[in-house]
């Protein structure tokens, strides 16, 4: 409410056009041209009225006497006539399109500022953006007070809309199911609340089955998927705050409106963090197998080294002295008859027994592997639905596929799966001969692409918050018409280009 003390500020906010020059320019004195420019740099910035008496700071004043070509310590002349300040005050709203503030306008802002109050309702910030609005409608901020009025009921209608909108789709049955989440346990040390926020965070098989353990509980409430389209992402996380983090006694003393809201939220939240945290530990499980595979080729390289260099030493020996003999006289009879067979013979079947089928690799490791994977993989593929883009058509199919598969207990693919999503790194393995496919290759092919696409955002998760699809990150479009139509969007920009582009332009000049 001061108004600007810093030489940015007041450059910024005291720089006269030059049809205000021009209008002030007609003032006959030094002492009225400094005054009518006070009063218009007031109205300006902070956006009020400058009090009787009130000292205007001295880098404003000199900024503005140098303007008007005038003195500083005249503006104590222009106070000694209030009715030549009141004149100027109103030469100045009616000339440059200000307006006072009236009673109507206090129900049109506190219906303005609610979507921001839903989004973070702390009263500082509220009052910051109330101001500045005010401030660019040209409408003179009013007393402190009625500031205060107008963003403590656009917090109290935010906070109603926000319960209304968890609570206007529940179903019947959803107020006892929720308030069975905090009941007393009939057995047991714990409500189904907190059994439901104490799942374990370790990557391991059976963590994965407890997570999903719970989500089930969670989706056999069965909120309605509109709860989420009904409020913003920020709203909704700090009713689901609250809920998380109120003790069960204390949430069985809130009244009914606002627990179903917070219990409601705290679903939906435990809902994708549950969901997060399985889909994460399936990531973790699977870089896990991935790296021991890494680690064991390695070893494995490093002991056939060591296995094979003293043959290979026998072997160089050998094929040196055939060398230096065929250079020098072009004969190899005498090395042949004076040569250690056997022991060339030793050190080729030492080689080839080291050798085996071929060099180490790591997808072969991992393949070794696949009984570790699908202790975890079929769970995650049973528990989530996958969808994606275009380019995921193909992996989703096989998802579909192996989800049919485990849900029938079949050990065997179909004739043609899928295998548009395998990569050229898995060829070799997943088809090991022409029309012949690897299942156990197949399958692990499946569960590292489904991470990786997962990872890209190229497939998404209904239900996930950490991988979800990019558009639900947007205002759902039948949301963002109705806030449109009321004039209330609560986003950081004009609804429309052309208003978007006057207002850059007007802060420009």
């Amino acid at each position: 409410m001061a108004p600007p003390s810093k030489d940015r500020e007041v450059a910024m906010y005291c720089t006269l056009t030059p049809d205000e020059i021009e209008v002030v320019a007609r003032k006959r004195t030094a002492a009225a041209r400094l005054g009518y420019a006070v009063s218009l740099a007031y109205l300006r910035h902070p956006g009020r009225v400058r009090n009787v008496g009130e000292q205007a700071n001295d880098v404003m004043l000199a900024f503005l006497a140098d303007q008007v070509d005038a003195s500083a310590s005249d503006l104590a002349v222009y106070d000694q006539r209030p009715q030549t300040r009141r004149e100027h005050i109103a030469q100045i709203i009616a000339r440059f399109g200000y307006k006072a503030f009236t009673k109507p306008l206090v129900r049109e802002f506190v219906h303005w500022l609610t979507p921001s109050a839903g989004e973070d309702p702390r009263a500082e910030p509220l009052a910051i953006s109330l101001i500045e609005e005010l401030r660019r409608r040209r409408i003179l901020i009013p007393a402190r007070r009625t500031v205060e009025l107008i963003v403590r009921h656009a917090i109290r209608r935010a906070e109603n809309v926000r319960i209304s909108a968890l609570t206007r789709d529940l179903y019947p049955d959803h107020p006892d199911a929720l308030r069975a989440l905090i009941a007393p346990p009939e057995s047991g040390e714990v409500s189904t609340l907190s059994w439901l926020k104490a799942a374990p965070k370790s990557a391991s098989s059976k963590s994965i089955k407890a997570v999903l353990d719970r989500l089930k509980v969670v989706r056999a409430i069965g909120l309605p998927n509109s709860l989420r389209q009904n409020i913003s992402t920020s709203a909704l996380d700090r009713l689901a705050g609250e809920g998380l983090r109120i003790t069960v006694q204390n949430l069985r003393r809130m009244a009914l409106p606002r627990l179903l809201a917070v219990l409601s939220a705290a679903c939906l939240r435990l809902e994708e963090q549950l969901t997060d945290l399985a889909l994460d530990m399936f990531d973790k499980l699977l870089g896990r197998s991935f790296r021991k595979a890494e680690q064991q080729s390695s070893d494995k390289a490093s002991r056939l080294l060591m296995d094979i260099i003293r043959p290979l030493q026998s072997l160089k020996a050998f094929c040196r002295e055939a060398l230096t003999a065929r250079l020098q006289t072009g004969d190899l009879n005498g090395i042949l008859d004076t040569a250690n067979w056997d022991e060339i013979e030793s050190a080729t079947s030492a080689i080839e027994t080291a050798l085996g089928d071929g060099k180490p690799d790591k997808y072969t490791e991992l393949i070794g592997k696949y009984q570790t994977a699908r202790q975890f993989a079929p769970m995650i593929l049973r528990g989530f639905s996958f969808k994606g883009a275009a380019s995921a058509a193909s992996l989703l199919r096989a998802i579909d596929l192996l989800r049919v598969m485990y849900e029938a207990n079949k050990r065997s693919l179909p004739d043609n799966p899928p295998t548009g999503f395998i990569r050229k790194v898995w060829r070799p393995f997943v088809f090991p001969a022409p029309g012949e496919v690897n299942r156990r290759a197949y399958e692990l092919c499946v569960y590292f692409e489904l991470r990786d696409r997962l990872r890209a955002g190229d497939v998404w998760v209904a239900g996930s918050r950490q991988r979800r699809n990019f558009d639900d990150r947007l205002i759902p479009k039948a949301t963002f018409e109705i806030l449109r139509t009321e004039g209330s969007l609560p986003i950081a920009a004009a609804a429309d280009a052309e208003t978007y582009l006057s207002e850059r332009q007007q802060q420009i000049e």
